[in-house]
């Protein structure tokens, strides 16, 4: 490696897999059982997805992963309020799936599940690959001028501005899919408006603070989705 892995890979590392033992004590709590056999594939499949990302971040970007588990002063205030609100809602899907299989209501087919693993993984390639591209990916919003902040317009970043910001819409949008509860689109959706909503932001906060970045917005017009947006 030519970084040592340092606290902060771990802290982050930690953090996922923290995150996902809540999700899953939320979804069984609620759906009132923990014999669901569609939560447990659910978990599993994105515990194992968790753990090749990172292992693929600390292989081959163990300073991205490092930086990635620090707190660093200047965050765009913008990112604070991301980050609550995203808490919430990512925790309301298991909320609310849990609640609709305790409820009864007809589960989506198994088909839609390995349909959903298939999506899931293709979103983590490009999550991951936006990171292994970009050495600046940290976890919020910053200029980061201790690490002489530049423009990445390389790999992903050819075809859209905010690569890992689409890898994780699909991600959340894909859950109530691999879930089988239709009413969890919910909260997974207001997930997707929310990154929406952050990479206005923080496009309209690089191209103001980041020398070059405005140039390269002109270049790679779309900020999330080729072709569209």
């Amino acid at each position: 490696m030519a970084t040592q892995l340092e606290l902060g890979a771990l802290r982050y590392s930690v953090q996922r897999f923290v995150l996902l033992a809540v999700f899953a004590a939320l979804l069984f709590h609620f759906a009132g059982r923990w014999d669901w056999s569609r939560g447990w594939a659910f978990v599993v499949a994105a515990g194992m997805v968790e753990a090749l990302t990172l292992a693929v971040l600390a292989w081959r970007a163990p300073a991205t992963l490092n930086e990635r588990g620090k707190l660093h002063a200047k965050t765009a205030w913008f990112d604070w309020l991301f980050a609550l609100l995203w808490l919430v809602l990512s925790f309301a899907t298991p909320i609310v799936a849990g609640l609709e299989v305790q409820a009864g209501v007809p589960q989506l087919p198994w088909t839609a599940f390995w349909a959903g693993v298939v999506v899931l993984l293709a979103a983590a390639v490009l999550g991951a690959w936006a990171m292994l591209e970009n050495e600046h990916f940290e976890q919020f919003v910053r200029i980061q001028n201790d690490r002489s902040h530049r423009v990445v317009d390389t790999g992903p970043y050819r075809l859209v501005r905010h690569p890992g910001y689409l890898a994780a819409i699909v991600g959340a949008l894909v859950t109530p899919l691999m879930l089988g509860t239709s009413s969890a689109f919910l909260p997974a959706g207001l997930v997707a408006v929310l990154f929406i909503w952050r990479t206005v932001l923080e496009d309209r906060s690089l191209c103001r603070d980041l020398p070059g970045y405005a140039a390269y917005a002109k270049r790679t017009r779309r900020r999330l989705v080729p072709g569209l947006w």
